[in-house]
């Protein structure tokens, strides 16, 4: 028989981790049961099946970075990655905004805009009014890797602005 465990934490976080060790605990669905949990195998799984589905090309202007998330018709989330002295920025197609506004879907006011302009805040972006792209301030390329992390957030939150 399968024995299905979650795992439990409680408020107290680690500064450096956000978890506690203490605060990971097997919690066995079928009394009598118990088992251990490897944390170190599931964080290396977990990565490997999160960057073996990360497709990253050089073109032109910098590179196309394709990820493992699809928009609401299925294609997978990309973006560029796009470098100048040093410093970098993130950049969408502009295709995304652009369809909304040529959809009729306002969300550059009201609600949406809102909800919207938030959203792409908490990924350290904002959309171009000029272009429609949603894009990046320039940073330093070491934050590179953090900064695709919450930019991809960003763009996965941010299609559900089109419902």
């Amino acid at each position: 028989m399968r024995v299905r465990h979650i795992i439990r934490k409680d408020k107290t976080l680690d500064s450096d981790t956000g978890w506690r060790q203490d605060d990971l605990q097997p919690h066995p669905r079928e009394e009598g049961r118990t088992a251990m949990i490897d944390m170190q195998s599931i964080q290396e799984t977990l990565c490997r099946t999160l960057c073996s589905t990360i497709d990253i090309a050089a073109v032109p202007c910098g590179y196309a970075i394709s990820t493992a998330f699809e928009d609401a018709s299925g294609d997978r989330l990309r973006f560029y990655a796009l470098a100048e002295d040093g410093r970098i920025h993130l950049e969408d197609s502009g295709d995304f905004l652009a369809t909304l506004k040529a959809s009729g879907i306002d969300f550059d006011s009201g609600q949406r805009g809102v909800l919207l302009n938030q959203v792409l805040g908490e990924g350290e972006a904002y959309w171009d009014h000029d272009n429609f792209e949603i894009r990046t301030d320039d940073f330093p390329e070491d934050e590179l890797a953090a900064r695709a992390v919450k930019f991809t957030a960003a763009l996965l939150r941010a299609t559900a602005i089109r419902s």
